[in-house]
């Protein structure tokens, strides 16, 4: 299980928005997205148990019914 946050740019310290899924073995997860937080952009940011917290570089637009983020991008 992986806990999945967004945060917006103006406020750095409390979530918009938390959950938890499952990670698939091939490093893809699905996260549903509540529709009052599309059209905006977010800081992704992943959490396991036995790993560091890991942020987006930059923030990551929502729009549409589906958003694709690869962390290992540069």
């Amino acid at each position: 299980m992986i806990t999945v946050s967004l945060y917006a740019s103006s406020n750095l310290n409390t979530p918009s928005f938390t959950t938890s899924t499952m990670l698939h073995v091939d490093g893809t997860a699905t996260i549903p997205i509540p529709s009052t937080l599309g059209g905006s952009s977010y800081y992704v940011v992943v959490k396991h148990r036995n790993s560091m917290e890991t942020w987006s570089k930059n923030l990551v637009l929502f729009t549409g019914s589906t958003v694709t983020f690869d962390f290992t991008a540069p």
